[in-house]
């Protein structure tokens, strides 16, 4: 199995449009190989007390590294049967038709990772 996540950083002020793209998204319950389809959205920070919470006396955690506000994050995450499904859903008509507006991801910066699930449980 395969797992994809397109992690994306949309524009200032288009986290709205980005969001209502994926809403109307084609569903992908009939792409051969796809094995699930999720759209994350980042939350702020980590509970008070939780064991990841970053230390009070940094940086806010929603901060960049020169303290201005960090960008909204989403992920894509895909699961896919094999490699082989997923580049023959890049290469699909439905994968033309799902990216046909651009307009949603203007100045959006991403990030593709792609990992093999070595087990399961």
């Amino acid at each position: 199995m395969l797992v994809v996540i397109n992690r994306i950083w949309p524009e200032p002020g288009s986290e709205r449009r980005l969001e209502e793209a994926f809403a109307r998204a084609p569903a992908m319950k009939d792409v051969p190989g796809c094995l699930g389809f999720e759209f994350w959205r980042r939350q702020p920070a980590a509970p008070a007390g939780h064991p990841g919470q970053a230390d009070p006396t940094a940086a806010a955690p929603d901060a960049g590294p020169t303290g201005e506000p960090r960008r909204a994050e989403y992920l894509v995450v895909t699961r896919w049967a094999s490699r082989e499904a997923f580049e023959a859903w890049r290469r699909s008509p439905h994968f033309q038709h799902a990216h046909r507006d651009p307009s949603a991801s203007a100045g959006a910066r991403s990030e593709l990772v792609m990992y093999e699930v070595l087990r399961q449980a």
